[in-house]
C-alpha cells in the first residue's frame, strides 16, 4: 500500500477547493460590444446575415459578446464566421467538436495545419471535415483557433494552460475563439478550403484588434 506523506496530503486538501472552484465556476461576461464591432467587410467578403444568438446559447457560452455571421464572396459563396469573446469567463469556451457533433454532424477528419497570415506570421489552426448525419452527401469544413494576447492555438489544452495560472490569482485576460466554416460548394473542396482560409486570415487580425493585441 502506497502511503501519501502527511504534508502532501494536507496540501492537496487545502488546494482541492481552489482547483474545484476554478474548474466549476464560470463567471459571466457582461461585455457585448466587441462582437458588434467586427468589420462587415473582411478581405473580399461582405456580411450577408447576422445569425441570432438565442438565450440558451448565451447561457451556455456565458457571454453576449458573440458574432455568428454569414459572409459571402463576390460570387455569392457563403461562409460562417463565429467569434466568441471572453474575459474572466474563459472557462465557458469549449472545442468546436462539441458544437459540431451536437448539430448532427459526424466528424470524419480532425487535424491541424499551418497557415500564413498577411503580416508574415505562421500560425497553427484546427481543421475539421464533417458530414451531416442524415445526409452524408453534404460535407462541411471548419477551421478554428483559440486566440489570446500572446498566443494562437487550435489546442483546447494549450488554451486552458494559458489561462489557468492567471486564474489562480484572479487575473483575467481577453481573447476569443474563432471559427470559419462552410459547406463544400459545387466548385469542390479545394475551392471551399481556399475561401475559408482567406476569410480566416482576414478575420483573425480583426478579432485581435478588438481585444487589444494589434
Amino acid at each position: 500500500m502506497i502511503r501519501v506523506p502527511v504534508k502532501s496530503s494536507v496540501a492537496l486538501w487545502l488546494l482541492a477547493p481552489l482547483m474545484l472552484s476554478l474548474s466549476v465556476v464560470r463567471p459571466p461576461n457582461p461585455r457585448s460590444d466587441r462582437a458588434s464591432r467586427l468589420p462587415t467587410e473582411l478581405g473580399g467578403f461582405h456580411l450577408k446575415k447576422r445569425m441570432a444568438i438565442t438565450a440558451n446559447m448565451e447561457r451556455l457560452l456565458g457571454t453576449r459578446d458573440v458574432a455568428w455571421w454569414v459572409f459571402a464572396d463576390a460570387a455569392g459563396h457563403e461562409s460562417y464566421v463565429t467569434m466568441v469573446f471572453h474575459d474572466s469567463n474563459w472557462k465557458s469556451l469549449h472545442p468546436p467538436h462539441i458544437c459540431i457533433r451536437g448539430s448532427n454532424f459526424n466528424i470524419d477528419q480532425d487535424g491541424a495545419m499551418q497557415v500564413g497570415l498577411d503580416d508574415g506570421r505562421k500560425i497553427e489552426v484546427g481543421r475539421l471535415r464533417a458530414t451531416v448525419q442524415n445526409d452524408p452527401s453534404r460535407d462541411y469544413l471548419s477551421y478554428f483557433a483559440f486566440v489570446g494576447k500572446d498566443f494562437v492555438t487550435p489546442s483546447f489544452f494549450k488554451f486552458y494552460l494559458q489561462h489557468a495560472p492567471r486564474a489562480l490569482v484572479r487575473s483575467s485576460t481577453s481573447g476569443f475563439l474563432l471559427r470559419v466554416e462552410s459547406f463544400i460548394g459545387k466548385d469542390g473542396p479545394a475551392a471551399t478550403e481556399q475561401r475559408c482560409l482567406s476569410l480566416f486570415r482576414a478575420a483573425l487580425p480583426a478579432g485581435e484588434r478588438l481585444v487589444g493585441v494589434r
